[in-house]
């Protein structure tokens, strides 16, 4: 790893660890045994630094979800693992997006077209081939319901709906659960069957 990731590595572990505000340039340099001056050869200021962290985390999430919706022509898990990789980097952002939006606004703004457009697209691209394969039904506007879907992933990302047992929140039957009551809502016959088959593979 050349040296210009190697510190935006580790300004990626600290910004996430302590928050962004907090973390200084000297404190990035220090941590990775460096000048300050070694960080500005690569970022001209610490801007340019947050924007390639945020850069590489969207690029990163973009790639997996990318790969899964190209593996496999089964909406219902399709669905399913794009809402889960989306919700992973929601709630990876969740303690720094105060700090994105207050003094990185670029960086936050990226992030958010990416949550509108790539996310929004990639959920309403996977109901529109469910909508082919009778899996749901076609009499629903499917930006709305896909923009519906994306901000109760986000709202759900972030609040943890302060269920009681917030150890178990990351486990797949449960976001499984929180999944299948938005599914339910457009799902036909074949779909709800489809969308039991899955639970039954989650579950064992």
């Amino acid at each position: 790893m050349d040296v210009s990731n190697k510190i935006a590595e580790k300004a990626r572990e600290l910004f996430f660890r302590h928050g962004i505000r907090s973390i200084t340039m000297d404190d990035i340099a220090s941590q990775m045994g460096i000048s300050k001056k070694t960080i500005y050869i690569f970022y001209n200021n610490k801007n340019s630094l947050v924007e390639h962290v945020v850069d590489k985390e969207i690029s990163e999430n973009r790639s997996t979800i990318s790969a899964l919706l190209n593996d496999s022509a089964d909406v219902i898990p399709n669905l399913l693992s794009v809402i889960i990789n989306a919700k992973k980097l929601y709630l990876k952002f969740n303690g720094i997006i105060y700090d994105l939006e207050k003094y990185h606004n670029l960086a936050y703004q990226k992030l958010n077209f990416y949550k509108n457009d790539f996310v929004s697209c990639s959920i309403k691209n996977t109901i529109c081939r469910g909508i082919e394969q009778h899996v749901f039904q076609n009499d629903f506007d499917i930006d709305v319901i896909s923009a519906f879907f994306n901000q109760s992933l986000e709202k759900i990302a972030i609040d943890k709906l302060q269920v009681q047992a917030v150890s178990s929140f990351d486990s797949l039957p449960i976001y499984y659960d929180l999944f299948a009551c938005l599914l339910r809502s457009i799902a036909t016959l074949q779909g709800f069957e489809l969308i039991g088959d899955l639970k039954k593979r989650i579950v064992l």
